[in-house]
């Protein structure tokens, strides 16, 4: 069963890495992104990172070890430039799981990661989405509850809701906010807020 999941994960993964590097391939490396501070070229170099480079792991969550992980991607951008480095996304990398039993879970981090880089590029330079995919989709609604519960657990509280009207709450509150949409816009509203498409209004 675990070797099922993860092979579909890893099929999965490996179609929303094609999508990502399409998306990147579209926009120059200074071409801006959703991510505060970052352009195409930085994000491509984090999810490089993510993918190969454990010694820059501790800079992503810590601030005070965010130099090491800059300098890093600096020398790799610089090793590379931006066509090199969009190419060796595109290869089958190692892929180190940054949570060891991501693989075995499916790799729902990974995909999850993909993805919203994927729309951090492509809605910040207004390029035309990818086409549905349901399977895509089905991780996603699991990915974005585990997201929610460590992103958004202080706060009003938060319940998200499936489109086919599955609900999860995933945050305790006083003022609980019912949030609506398809999975993979639930996912860019936990990460990125309102450039998510849903509808938000108060949970009963």
């Amino acid at each position: 069963m675990a070797s099922s999941r993860y092979r579909f994960g890893r099929e999965l993964l490996e179609r929303q890495r094609e999508r990502c590097c399409a998306v990147l391939d579209a926009v120059s490396p200074d071409a801006p992104t959703l991510c505060q501070g970052w352009t195409a070229f930085d994000l491509a170099a984090h999810l490089d990172a993510l993918c190969r480079d454990p010694l820059s792991w501790p800079g992503i969550g810590l601030a005070a070890l965010a130099p090491v992980t800059e300098r890093r991607a600096r020398r790799l951008q610089q090793r590379l430039g931006y066509p090199g480095l969009v190419r060796r996304l595109r290869r089958r990398s190692p892929l180190v799981p940054l949570f060891g039993i991501d693989p075995w879970l499916g790799w729902p981090h990974h995909l999850g990661e993909w993805f919203v880089h994927t729309e951090d590029v492509r809605r910040a330079n207004e390029l035309p989405p990818a086409e549905p995919d349901a399977a895509v989709d089905a991780v996603l609604w699991q990915r974005v509850q585990a997201a929610a519960r460590i992103l958004c657990r202080r706060g009003d509280g938060l319940v998200l809701r499936h489109p086919d009207g599955r609900e999860a709450r995933v945050a305790d509150g006083p003022r609980p906010r019912l949030v609506t949409g398809a999975p993979g816009e639930l996912m860019i509203y936990v990460y990125r807020g309102r450039a998510a498409e849903v509808r938000v209004e108060p949970a009963g």
